[in-house]
């Protein structure tokens, strides 16, 4: 399952390598749902428009892949700390989604701050609260900053945390870093880019005869 998946560019690719599996693409955009069934005709892949806390599948469906890709930063609540639970409860959705030997990727977008990690993006998530608040549109100075736009970005920390509370093995499996604007060095970021990590289920113990 590949939950936010757009244009259906990551099914794409896996099907070239993996193409007997069967693909289910979700994502909350009527028009990115249609974009990829264009996309992928003649792969085996169905589609849903759906909001990934209410997946109109079966609960005993499981998937041996879960990919969700720049989703959980908008997960958005009235306080960082709330936005922080609806992330940690969409990742516990997945995790029960996953069969035995499954794998849940995750790729986000972080923001890593010096001294304390969440400076920065803490401070990002409660300005664009005060502006659209006070419908300031500072898209002219800063033009990825339209109005109406509310994003919760982490720290590569902070989403290593989350993943590990489903109690399973997380590892960071990569990390592209970004040139920091200006803006970001005013609000003292350290760096940022987008990270992979992925979470497997721990493995059962295994108890066996010995002869």
């Amino acid at each position: 399952m590949d939950l936010g998946c757009g244009d259906g560019t990551l099914i794409k690719s896996s099907n070239s390598v993996i193409a007997d599996f069967q693909f289910l693409g979700t994502d909350v955009s009527h028009e990115m749902i249609k974009m990829a069934q264009d996309n992928l005709r003649g792969i085996n892949v169905d589609f849903i428009v759906c909001d990934g806390f209410y997946l109109p599948i079966k609960n005993e469906i499981r998937f041996d892949f879960i990919h969700s890709a720049y989703v959980l930063h908008h997960l958005i609540g009235p306080t960082k700390g709330k936005s922080l639970k609806l992330v940690a409860k969409l990742l516990r959705i997945l995790r029960q989604r996953l069969s035995d030997n499954g794998i849940l990727i995750i790729q986000e977008v972080y923001y890593d701050s010096y001294i304390i990690p969440s400076v920065t993006s803490g401070l990002l998530f409660y300005m664009l609260k005060l502006f659209n608040f006070l419908k300031l549109d500072i898209s002219a100075l800063i033009k990825e900053f339209q109005l109406g736009l509310e994003v919760n970005f982490m720290h590569t920390s902070e989403i290593k945390n989350l993943l590990e509370q489903l109690e399973g093995t997380v590892r960071m499996v990569g990390k592209d870093r970004w040139v920091i604007p200006l803006l970001g060095r005013m609000l003292l970021l350290r760096d940022q880019g987008s990270v992979t990590f992925t979470f497997e289920l721990r493995n059962k113990l295994r108890i066996e005869k010995v002869e």
